[in-house]
């Protein structure tokens, strides 16, 4: 843990602290699965990758939704499931 995570843990802020340590495992889990090898001074840098793939992820995702709105436009029914689907096909483009 860095100093800041070590002052975040004094002040009682566990919960951000346990979900950053669990977004690291997450990470680092993904990482090995994919056979991504990397020394531990790269840990800062990888995070800073995967919060950009994040964003970019998150972007993509919007976008299919507002595609599938302008797809059909005035239709407020659209459901939770239809929007799920649309992220979805994301995957196999």
């Amino acid at each position: 843990m860095s100093a800041n995570m070590y002052d975040a843990w004094d002040c009682g802020d566990r919960p951000a602290i346990r979900a950053k340590l669990a977004k690291q495992e997450a990470i680092y889990r993904f990482a090995k699965q994919s056979g991504f090898i990397w020394p531990e001074c790269f840990d800062e840098e990888l995070e800073k990758f995967v919060a950009l793939v994040e964003a970019a992820e998150r972007e993509a995702c919007a976008k299919a939704i507002d595609d599938l709105s302008l797809a059909h436009p005035g239709r407020a029914d659209l459901t939770a499931l239809q929007c799920a689907a649309a992220i979805r096909e994301r995957g196999q483009e």
